[in-house]
């Protein structure tokens, strides 16, 4: 074995980092957001330990967690499958329409969140004896909406592929526990410094799980926050979506081959 040779290994290897985003946030990103996030939530329950109310209406929202981060997934993993097949070029030169492949790939991101929130449920009930539906009839816009939050993620996430190809295809898993951090899922707003608080309230989802905390340990819930919430939503929904828009009209008078 010769050092230098070993080294060359290590030094082509290196190099990669400051070209490659995905290498820089396999080493760096996940180890930080994990200590974050975890930290505030251990902080949150350590805040909550005294009521077993709170830590219910905390399971509950963790089964619904992976609805939000499905949808976060729906349009820009759909794409990017198509990028790695090397079909994107040949799929947008069908008759299939721009519109008519959002609208698909949101359906089977809908179907298959549904299914995850069923097996999450199974889950914390089997393991925890916590019922979902202990959330009662809110489940119903904060499902709809929540779900509609991670779409409007993945409106960034895809608009970044259609600019920048696989090369950013990382941003796909990051971008929706990124914003887990300022959702209120797995903590109280409040746990959050103040800054993210402010930032938090910029965002739709700490005002749809919110009320879960608040209706099972009270039994009520607010409509304003709802409200909030869903118009939030919305507003982001077609912000983003608009963005999308443009960005694949962008791609494709470049050439969508540039992207694989």
């Amino acid at each position: 074995m010769k050092l230098y040779r070993i080294w060359a290994v290590t030094y082509r290897l290196l190099i990669q980092y400051h070209k490659d985003f995905n290498k820089l946030a396999s080493v760096f990103y996940w180890p930080g957001f994990d200590i974050i996030v975890f930290g505030f939530m251990i902080t949150g329950i350590q805040c909550t330990t005294s009521d077993p109310l709170a830590t219910k209406g905390l399971l509950i929202n963790i089964a619904l967690w992976p609805l939000v981060n499905r949808g976060s997934l729906t349009l820009s993993l759909s794409l990017f499958e198509e990028i790695r097949s090397q079909n994107i070029a040949g799929l947008f030169s069908t008759p299939i329409s721009f519109s008519e492949w959002i609208a698909g790939s949101i359906l089977e991101g809908l179907i298959s969140s549904i299914a995850v929130v069923l097996m999450c449920g199974f889950i914390v009930s089997s393991m925890f004896n916590v019922s979902i539906l202990d959330a009662g009839w809110l489940l119903i816009p904060i499902i709809t909406f929540g779900f509609f939050t991670g779409v409007a993620i993945s409106c960034i996430t895809t608009a970044a592929l259609f600019i920048w190809g696989s090369s950013v295809q990382t941003i796909i898993w990051m971008a929706g526990w990124a914003f887990a951090l300022i959702s209120g899922i797995f903590y109280p707003i409040e746990t959050l410094p103040p800054i993210l608080q402010k930032v938090a309230f910029c965002f739709p989802l700490q005002y749809l799980f919110s009320n879960i905390r608040t209706y099972i340990n009270t039994g009520t819930w607010s409509i304003e926050t709802l409200m909030i919430g869903s118009f939030l939503t919305i507003f982001y929904m077609v912000i983003l979506g608009i963005g999308l828009i443009a960005s694949y009209r962008y791609s494709k008078q470049l050439g969508l081959h540039r992207l694989i």
